[in-house]
């Protein structure tokens, strides 16, 4: 069975920024924005947790009573059809849903949601009734699938780099299998499926703490990468996926060789 997602925003205690206001009367409130949001990207399925964690950045007061919520609209432009609605704070009579803990959870997305999606964040300070100020922001979020190297829990396939002992100059072979999540999998159907894009073979030695790009090779219509390079000293290997306008980025495990001299 398909998990649940959930997708949940955190409290507005940690998400106002700005520097407190200066000047003016005692208890004024000076106009503020929304200027920015992370993230700007929702990854669904695959290896994800399925949680997003939405953050505002404005100039208002670091003290304001900032109440706000969020809509991500999918589909085309209208009144309905919402990928997701969180809010912090929305009075009963609302239109929206209420969820006071500002949780929202998907059943079930469509591959049609995947792309561009618009994003809409609306706020207050004080008092809905009474408020000294209202902001919008409306803008566009990357909803994209889920991709992974970690294979199912039950097959146990991961990426692998053997053997894990050679000498200088001695080839290694690299094994993987990248998979992308299926949005439209049915309840009893795989999750996940094999997945074919360009993927790049990257190395740390034991003596750099970055890696670095080897070569460029491309995963099979299954998935499955297989390609070899030569040892030249001990370090890291592992297999990254750039993500493309659809699909998520990722990167695999680490497989540690150790060059004898």
């Amino acid at each position: 069975m398909r998990p649940r997602l959930l997708l949940t925003v955190a409290s507005t205690a940690v998400l106002i920024a700005g520097a407190v206001a200066s000047g003016g009367p005692a208890g004024a409130v000076r106009d503020c924005t929304i200027r920015d949001f992370s993230p700007h990207q929702i990854v669904l399925g695959g290896r994800t947790s399925n949680t997003v964690h939405f953050e505002l950045d404005t100039d208002c007061p670091v003290d304001a009573d900032v109440n706000w919520y969020v809509t991500v609209h999918a589909g085309a432009p209208g009144p309905y059809g919402w990928l997701m609605r969180a809010n912090f704070w929305q009075f009963p009579g609302s239109r929206f849903q209420w969820i006071p803990d500002g949780t929202a959870r998907l059943p079930f997305v469509s591959e049609g949601l995947v792309g561009p999606n618009q994003i809409t964040f609306n706020a207050f300070l004080g008092d809905l009734h009474a408020p000294t100020r209202t902001m919008t922001l409306a803008s566009t979020i990357d909803v994209k699938r889920g991709t992974t190297f970690d294979g199912s829990p039950s097959s146990g396939d991961h990426f692998r780099a053997t053997p894990d002992t050679v000498a200088p100059g001695d080839t290694l072979t690299l094994t993987g299998i990248l998979e992308r999540a299926v949005l439209d999998a049915g309840e009893s159907d795989p999750d996940l499926a094999g997945f074919a894009a360009p993927v790049v073979v990257q190395f740390r030695s034991d003596a750099n703490s970055k890696y670095a790009d080897v070569k460029t090779v491309q995963s099979a219509a299954d998935g499955s990468v297989t390609t070899t390079v030569t040892a030249k000293r001990s370090g890291t290997w592992r297999l990254r996926y750039a993500g493309d306008e659809t699909n998520a980025a990722t990167k695999s495990l680490e497989s540690h060789v150790t060059v004898t001299r």
